[in-house]
């Protein structure tokens, strides 16, 4: 064992300690570590490739040549044959497509697929405006009331008029889809979309048309109802579509995503987002069918793309309808009255306002019941209940001043 040491120690004394940068050796430890550092400084050499960008293909070919250059300088460096080794790159452009100047991708049509979507929006906005100007028509002028006192009963008055509406608003649908095909407009009228476009009218009407019916409510001329209806229909249902497509654009994919939920809560932006999305996914098959790519490129379907403005318009007609029942049977209407009167009746004993009197009988009735005994008790009764007749009268009339004063500033 110790002849096997004594004969090895020179080959191992270079290993004994480990190694420095892989190489398996303690000696030179300075020339090794200054190699290190100038093999990692920045190259003081530089190759330039010159190209011409009018030749699409000059870059990668100009390159390859550089890195066969390279290649080939290392192996020769190696090796004391010639090597032949080399980098070979091909390049596949697409088929030729006639009209391919012609093309637009999605991101150069947002501002066609947006005005698309705003002038069906538009038309999709009148028309539930004129609900409301009949509606509240009939209200401002009697008609209703007439109804009611002829025993009309208002749930046959509210169901009539709605599938009314209704059946308007799905005339309106096939006179879209009449025009879609007259102007060659297959964003709406494809094999694919027509079925998702007509369902999407079918829903928002039914969502829509209860909206309409609350808001009659707040209304007594039926120009007014009819202008401002019209406005925050187009407003409510275009201004949320531009915000999220803003976010979508700046890439927020977190705001887009929350502000597209978040806007469900209005009919009219289901309605805009519905049909936006129908425009975009036509928009991006017809531009890879063009570039010769169709059946490549894996997209939702259109009931998958709108099925969250179906689930949203579906709650909004129970809310609403809802809504419209509490209205009808004057439940907001007798909280707010018991509410306001509650708060001027608080507001009067923090003033000390004192709206009643203490009823106490006169002085002629006490008299006249210590003479005359059980004789002239009724004389005295009638006496008090005058009194306390007129102490109500004044009462109320105290409270006819107070509380409309006290609520008008409440208000």
């Amino acid at each position: 064992m110790e002849a096997f040491k004594m004969r090895n120690f020179s080959a191992k004394i270079g290993t004994l300690f480990g190694g420095i940068f892989g190489l398996n050796e303690t000696s030179n430890v300075v020339g090794k570590v200054a190699q290190f550092y100038e093999e990692s400084l920045p190259p003081t050499k530089y190759v330039k490739v010159w190209y011409n960008n009018k030749g699409y293909v000059s870059t990668v070919s100009y390159m390859n040549v550089l890195h066969n250059m390279l290649l080939r300088n290392y192996s020769s460096s190696l090796s004391t044959v010639p090597t032949r080794d080399a980098i070979v790159t091909v390049n596949h452009p697409f088929t030729p497509i006639r009209k391919m100047n012609d093309i637009k991708f999605p991101n150069d049509r947002i501002g066609i697929m947006i005005g698309s979507t705003f002038s069906t929006l538009m038309a999709l906005s009148l028309l539930p405006a004129t609900i409301v100007f009949f509606i509240v028509s009939e209200n401002s002028s009697g008609s209703k009331r007439l109804q009611m006192i002829t025993g009309l009963r208002l749930p046959v008055y509210w169901f009539a008029n709605f599938i009314w509406d209704v059946f308007t608003f799905i005339l309106v649908g096939f006179v879209f889809v009449c025009i879609f095909l007259a102007f060659g407009s297959w964003e709406f009228v494809g094999r694919e979309n027509v079925a998702v476009f007509l369902s999407l009218i079918f829903i928002y009407s039914l969502a829509i048309i209860p909206w309409m019916y609350t808001l009659s409510f707040l209304f007594e001329r039926g120009s007014s109802s009819f202008v401002v209806a019209a406005s925050s229909n187009v407003l409510l249902g275009f201004i949320p579509l531009v915000v999220v497509l803003s976010m979508k654009i700046m890439e927020k994919a977190f705001l887009e995503k929350l502000l597209s939920r978040v806007f469900l809560i209005l009919p009219q932006f289901c309605l805009s987002d519905g049909l936006f999305n129908l425009i975009q996914r036509y928009t991006i098959e017809e531009t890879f069918s063009d570039m010769g790519l169709k059946g490549q490129l894996s997209i939702k379907g259109p009931w998958a793309l709108t099925q969250n403005s179906f689930i949203s318009l579906s709650l909004h007609i129970l809310f609403h309808w809802s809504h419209i029942a509490l209205i009808e049977q004057r439940y907001f209407i007798a909280k707010a009255e018991s509410i306001r009167e509650h708060l001027a009746a608080t507001i009067c004993r923090k003033l000390k306002f004192k709206l009643t009197k203490t009823i106490k009988p006169s002085h002629e009735a006490t008299n006249l019941h210590s003479i005359t005994g059980n004789a002239c008790s009724s004389s005295a009764t009638s006496a008090t209940s005058s009194n306390f007749t007129d102490t109500k009268h004044e009462e109320t009339r105290a409270a006819q001043v107070c509380y409309p004063l006290i609520c008008g500033y409440i208000i």
